[in-house]
């Protein structure tokens, strides 16, 4: 594709009162998903990066991983879904984050109760809540600041409803 092509189909969009992003910034994709469920060990950075718009990504250090279990489905969080992690941002409770609990990582909701203590709480009934002892080897990696979901269908069955909805009208 070249530049004139690239700026046609960008120009066609905004005339769509679409918002179309230049993704030039790259981002650190790490190798192994954090799981949204039980803990895991974190994996590794891959050396690859995704290239994503620079009004998502901001000006932070931000990283991307992938998702793996659904503890954080009633979030909107699911298997396959890719996190947009903003390492040292300032962290207040319900903030979606990726932590790391006796070197198992997981990404939760970020909440301190009334007594202080600090809970790492799933988004599906399925899963209860972590309490993150006193003592445990306890650190919080970044804050979830986007979700890039996988590709998206529609339903065959839904969307062959409505046609036929539509040539009833």
């Amino acid at each position: 594709m070249n530049p004139d092509s690239i700026q046609e189909i960008y120009e066609l969009l905004e005339r769509s009162c679409l918002r179309p992003m230049l993704c030039d910034t790259p981002v650190e994709h790490a190798e192994q998903g954090v799981k949204a469920g039980v803990p895991s060990v974190p994996g590794d950075a891959t050396n690859e990066y995704l290239m994503l718009p620079r009004e998502i990504v901001g000006r932070h250090a931000v990283f991307v991983i992938d998702v793996i279990g659904d503890s954080m489905r009633d979030a909107g969080i699911v298997v396959g879904d890719r996190l947009q992690v903003e390492i040292d941002a300032r962290i207040d409770d319900g903030d979606i984050v990726v932590a790391c609990l006796n070197g198992e990582c997981t990404v939760k909701a970020f909440c301190r109760d009334e007594r202080g203590n600090v809970w790492l709480v799933p988004r599906n009934e399925d899963y209860d809540a972590i309490r993150v002892a006193d003592d445990a080897d306890f650190r919080i990696i970044g804050k979830v600041v986007g979700v890039m979901k996988g590709a998206l269908r529609s339903s065959y069955v839904d969307m062959m409803r409505t046609i036929k909805r539509t040539r009833g009208k």
